[in-house]
């Protein structure tokens, strides 16, 4: 009866140490989805959602199409400048006369 006993108590210190193994893989288990969770936030943080990148760059794409507009505009008026430059020297020097 003793072994028996004995035997029982083996098995008991066995489920002892089952028990402390699980948890200690518990432990870990929940140690890695912590570390996994506090990446994911800081990713999230920077991560620009595809909506906000679209709507960036068509605002981006307005802004040069506004600028090329007025670039356009400004070399025109330029050249519009230069082809009446000979004409106001003109009238300049007979102003002169």
């Amino acid at each position: 009866m003793t072994q028996k006993g004995h035997c029982g108590m083996a098995n008991e210190l066995s489920e002892a140490e089952r028990m402390a193994k699980f948890e200690t893989k518990l432990e870990n288990v929940v140690l890695i989805v912590t570390k996994m969770d506090a990446k994911m936030d800081a990713w999230q943080a920077n991560f620009v959602s595809k909506e906000l990148l679209e709507e960036k760059l068509k605002a981006r794409n307005k802004e040069i199409d506004r600028l090329n507009n007025e670039f356009i505009r400004l070399e025109n008026e330029k050249n519009s400048h230069k082809s009446t430059l000979p004409l106001w020297v003109g009238a300049f020097l007979r102003g002169l006369n």
